[in-house]
């Protein structure tokens, strides 16, 4: 794409996946010179008599790189872009992108300064031929090349054609916009603004306009493109591109927004998304409902509203989420600079403001027309009765002939949109609906009288309707047909005297195969209905709303599912499609399913544990062969483990060796909780409920070794462990409520605690408090830490449900309950990380770490009177404060500063902190221009290992790590606690000082603890004194606990939550601060515990800390502005 530009060419993007008759329509009416493909597609591309030219050819990939090779002698240090990757990186553009930036945008709405984009030449004044569509597109031969520091291209000029997209057509076929250099350069010059080395992700098809908006931006910008594989939008894929690539904006239709929001939610554990700063979700209706959901759950994602025609190059209004009403829809916002919108009637005059009209575009990203259609092209720009002359042109004083026009042809033109808007009272459109029968599906604009010329061609169907139909599950396509008829006449009267049916009633399954050979996926209606004849109106018109309802019916005998795969299969097509059942021979599109649904479908099959993609929901259709490509399958991603699978050594994991070398204490470190359970539970039952967990996890089961292998834990078969003897039961008398048994409670945890002993296998200790028949008893649950962490709680407890459920239910006899396999194992990955930690890569961290842990303006001020001392600073020696955060700054540090900044939770804190911090300091009379702190991340970075999935897996996973945080000397951090500009400078500093750490922290544990050659030289630098771990929100809700016929299993609210102790282990720092979210009566609330070795600093000097750190959260509260005093609106 960029080099056809560059040369002077104009490219038409192509589907490989559409029909073939679609495909050949566009090569023959495009009439391009030359065809660009890959061996692997090419034989699916019609053979229209264009030269072809293979890229992955050896001759033609010998060729390319010797001109590479001898154009790079000839420009020197000019780097030659490659495309081998699917990662397009685009820097050396962004270097020599600009001669002149705009500053600013005049009254008229031009650019004082104007932008030159790549590719141009400021002596170019040839291009491609200008007209009103009719003629073909082409490239001014006469102007000849020029050498520039790109090579020798062929001169363009701002009405020089860039390409064309084909889009739907109302006659039947589709009809290209042709788009020019000067269209793209303004898009280029609006569009979300991308830093160099920023990483932007293309998942759309390139003949979908939304790739443009995907793509350009970024190459022209000095940004990385990242290119999915899927040619389906694989949700998986996306989550995990965005994780290992830290892909900061994405361009997603609303419907597939929704889709990865709720697999998100699927999915669970921690944010994959937190990369993500910003979405721009266009292409259909954006829900207030589902903003607001991602507001909860990404509180650093900003949602744009985007809209814009093909015919506007592809975006050409926004609106921010964050200024959305309380009330009603999300507007579609204003206008780009050097684009105007007009609401006018259907005189052509403009309506007042909050009244109904269609909406018309005018300026600098008007597509010139319709490839070959005059007519077409006559019939959609109309004349500018607003515009003049010299605004058409471009303005005197533009600094290169790719600057932002507003339209070039003399008089203007506007474009109609058939869309109906209206302006509200704050000056931004909102969109209302069509004038004309085109809609929208996922995203795709399409003219439903394609679709049914394409029916009338069928030999079976004489006439065809297709409308958008909203179930309530967003909107799907019906087609309505007629079987074809003629009528006999007595020809001796001429008068109708008989109808006869020319062809048999068509089979609707049949027309939807016929309609699959000649349209895209997703122009192929979700049902047909064949009628016997349309329903009419008193003037003979359709009545489109006397049309039936829609039935999705499947077009075969229902057959029941057999297999595990096929019942999870069949189960997750109801829920998804909303039916009462489907048969495993069903076929997904015929009883309703679409692109969208077959996402939910994949997300929510690999969530039940049946691997499917959404490429072979499209290849395979029925559950019955969805199935068998699910058990082929099953493992051609993962990451195999070793013999013995769970069951085996391990090493120890560094997070593990970090508490451990702290001395004593480390055999009672746990964590517990307190469960209801069922009611009717019994020993037996508790047995065997725990029993099925042990074998999922059998991390369980682990035992504390050290040999020769070094620090390990060794996992054994359920079958040898005991369970029985772990369950210790209690009896508790019913007639007493169970929160007067405090103390007891308190008493059995702590007795639990004293039964763990690592070194013996004894990882797990259960306390059953028995009430007696028909009442809830309660579960106390304590778990060494060596192999639970917070994640894994959330998955231990809906396994419990789980496994009780089938209990419950009455498996079969003999048979035990049967969790599914709960992929990567915690010693698989413990072995991955051993061999990770000595790769060269990984070792070349070590620099980075020893920077962060040295000091940096002299010796980092200690934070307490003395060093920690283990034998007398122990956990017994720990007092804590309290701090609540107040719920409206909570909601503006959690909410609304993240997504004004595009930042992380974790960055206003640590910001808060470090202001905290310094001013605490400053009062003893020390200036430092930095603080070392330790952080924790849930350390289930997957992309580490690759294939590793760690989704359902138990142990204990954590990272710990060292960070510098550091007021640049530009910011002054005193004047940060009251200047509202001087904060957020800051945070978006730590935001970028956090992004800056590699695998988010993991490294460090490895080359500490993991690699022999690395450890000593970082064991030598200064540890952090205090630590910052922030937990999110969290609660019974956010434990996911599933429920089993009679509940249980989720955190009781019969006693408060009592953790079993473990006073003589060590602290952990001088001063530890846990922060969590927890839901109140007015609101969320963040609440702090900052705990601190007494012996060290004193409570005056931490009650200090803790008002700075709360004085500092809520002056970056006020940075931002509250929903009620509005907000800029792009």
């Amino acid at each position: 794409m960029v080099a056809v530009n560059k040369a002077g060419g104009a490219y038409v993007p192509v589907d490989p996946e559409y029909p073939s008759d679609r495909l050949r329509f566009i090569l023959t009416d495009a009439q391009p010179v030359l065809v660009l493909t890959h061996s692997s597609v090419a034989q699916v591309v019609p053979d229209t008599g264009v030269a072809r030219l293979m890229l992955d050819d050896a001759a033609v990939a010998s060729e390319l790189a010797g001109k590479a090779a001898a154009r790079t002698r000839s420009l020197g240090d000019v780097a030659a872009a490659g495309a081998a990757s699917s990662s397009v990186n685009a820097s050396a553009a962004a270097q020599r992108r600009t001669t002149s930036a705009p500053t600013s945008v005049n009254g008229s709405g031009r650019p004082t300064t104007a932008a030159v984009t790549p590719g141009s030449d400021e002596s170019a004044t040839a291009g491609a031929d200008r007209g009103d569509g009719s003629g073909d597109v082409s490239v001014d031969a006469e102007s000849g090349p020029v050498e520039s520091a790109v090579g020798a291209v062929r001169v363009v000029s701002p009405d020089s054609v860039s390409h064309l997209i084909y889009t739907s057509g109302t006659t039947g076929q589709s009809k290209g916009a042709i788009i020019t250099h000067a269209n793209l350069a303004n898009l280029v010059r609006e569009a979300w603004p991308v830093a160099v080395g920023e990483r932007i992700l293309a998942h759309a098809t390139v003949a979908f306009d939304a790739s443009t908006y995907e793509i350009w931006p970024a190459l022209v910008s000095g940004g990385t493109v990242v290119v999915a594989g899927s040619p389906r939008s694989d949700l998986d894929e996306i989550a995990s591109l965005v994780r290992e690539h830290r892909i900061s904006k994405a361009h997603l239709t609303p419907p597939l927004l929704a889709a990865l929001s709720e697999h998100i939610g699927v999915d669970g554990g921690a944010n994959p998304l937190g990369f993500l700063t910003r979405v721009i979700a266009g292409g259909s209706e954006l829900s207030p409902a589902l903003v607001r959901d991602l507001r909860a759950r990404f509180p650093q994602l900003c949602v744009i509203n985007g809209y814009g025609p093909t015919e506007a190059t592809s975006c050409m209004s926004e609106f921010d989420t964050a200024g959305m009403p309380e009330q009603g829809s999300i507007p579609i916002g204003g206008p780009y600079g050097n684009v105007r919108c007009y609401v006018l009637d259907s005189r052509l005059q403009p309506v007042p403001v909050g009244v109904e009209g269609e909406l018309y575009i005018a300026g600098a990203q008007l597509a010139r027309g319709y490839h070959g259609r005059a007519d077409l092209t006559a019939a959609r720009f109309v004349a500018d009765p607003f515009g003049t002359p010299s605004d058409d042109g471009l303005a005197e004083d533009t600094a290169g002939p790719l600057a932002a026009v507003s339209d070039r042809t003399a008089g203007g033109r506007l474009y109609r949109t058939g869309d109906v808007v209206r302006w509200n009272k704050s000056g931004v459109l909102e969109y209302v609906g069509r004038v004309d029968d085109q809609v929208k599906i996922r995203g795709f604009r399409i003219e439903p009288g394609e679709i049914e010329a394409a029916l009338l061609a069928h030999p079976g169907v004489g006439q065809a309707v297709v409308v958008a139909h909203d179930s309530g599950r967003g909107k799907q396509l019906v087609g309505y047909v007629v079987a074809d008829v003629v009528t006999a006449t007595d020809p001796a009267v001429e008068v109708v005297d008989a109808v006869e049916r020319n062809a048999p009633i068509p089979d609707a399954g049949a027309v939807r195969t016929f309609l699959r050979e000649r349209l895209p996926e997703y122009m192929i209606p979700a049902s047909i209905m064949v009628l016997d004849a349309l329903p009419l109106t008193p003037n003979g018109k359709i009545d489109r709303k006397a049309l039936p309802e829609p039935v999705f019916t499947a077009a075969t005998t229902y057959r029941a599912p057999v297999t595990p795969a096929e019942l999870v299969l069949t189960q997750v097509f109801a829920e998804v499609l909303g039916l009462d059942r489907v048969g495993v021979d069903d076929d997904f599109f015929d009883v309703g399913g679409d692109s969208i649904r077959s996402i939910q479908v994949v997300s929510r099959a690999r969530a039940a544990g049946v691997s499917i993609s959404p490429r072979e929901i499209f290849e395979h259709r029925t559950v019955a062969a969805l199935a068998r490509a699910a058990g082929a399958d099953q493992d051609r991603d993962a990451l195999a483990e070793l013999p013995g699978g769970g069951i085996g050594w391990m090493p120890l994991l560094p997070v593990t060796r970090f508490i451990r070398d702290l001395g004593a204490g480390f055999d009672r470190f746990n964590q517990s909780m307190l469960l209801d359970l069922p009611v009717g539970i019994d020993l037996d039952g508790l047995v065997a409920t725990w029993h099925a967990v042990l074998r999922r996890h059998p991390a369980l089961t682990a035992r504390l070794v050290d040999d020769e292998r070094g620090p390990g834990l060794v996992t054994v078969p359920v079958d040898e462990v005991d369970v029985a003897a772990l369950i210790h039961r209690i009896l508790v008398p019913h007639d007493t409520q169970f929160a007067d048994r405090a103390e007891l409670v308190a008493a059995e945890m702590a007795a639990a605690a004293a039964r763990l002993a690592p070194g013996r296998g004894s990882m797990l200790d259960v306390i059953w408090f028995d009430r007696g028949p028909g009442h809830t008893g309660v579960l106390g649950v304590v778990v060494h830490h060596a192999v639970i962490d917070a994640v894994s709680w959330r998955i231990l407890l809906p396994d419990l449900a789980a496994a009780w459920a089938q209990v419950e239910a009455g498996t079969a006899a003999g048979r035990p309950p049967v969790l599914p396999d709960a992929g990567t194992s915690l010693r698989r990955w413990a072995h991955a990380l051993a061999d990770a930690a000595h790769a060269p890569q990984r070792a070349a961290e070590t620099d980075w770490w020893s920077r962060t842990l040295a000091p940096t303006g002299g010796a980092d001020p200690a934070i307490g009177s003395r060093a920690l001392d283990p034998v007398l600073d122990t956990t017994e020696t720990v007092a804590r404060i309290q701090a609540v955060v107040r719920v409206a700054d909570t909601e503006a540090v959690l909410t609304r500063l993240p997504a004004a900044l595009h930042t992380t939770v974790d960055a206003g804190l640590l910001a808060a902190l470090l202001l905290a911090v310094t001013a605490w300091r400053s009062a003893d009379g020390i200036t430092h221009p930095s603080l070392l702190v330790r952080l924790e991340a849930h350390g289930r970075e997957e992309t580490v290992v690759p294939g590793a999935d760690l989704s359902a897996a138990v142990g204990w996973f954590t990272s710990t790590y060292p960070m510098r945080l550091t007021v640049p000397p530009a910011l002054d951090a005193a004047a940060a606690l009251t200047d509202p500009q001087i904060a957020t400078a800051l945070v978006a500093e730590i935001a970028a000082q956090l992004s800056a750490v590699p695998d988010k922290g993991l490294g460090y544990g490895l080359l500490r603890y993991l690699n022999d050659a690395t450890a000593p030289a970082l064991a030598d630098l200064p540890a952090p004194e205090l630590g910052f771990n922030y937990l999110g929100r969290y609660g019974s809700a956010d434990l996911g606990a599933a429920e089993s016929g009679a509940g249980g299993w989720t955190p009781t609210t019969q006693v408060h939550q009592i953790a079993a102790p473990y006073p003589d282990l060590p602290a952990v720092s001088v001063i530890e601060i846990n922060a969590m979210v927890f839901d109140t009566a007015a609101g969320p609330a963040l609440h702090a515990t900052f705990a601190y070795a007494r012996n060290v600093v004193d409570e005056e000097r931490v009650a200090a800390l803790v008002e700075l750190w709360l004085a500092a959260l809520a002056g970056l509260a006020r940075s931002v502005p509250a929903p009620h005093e509005g907000s800029e609106n792009s």
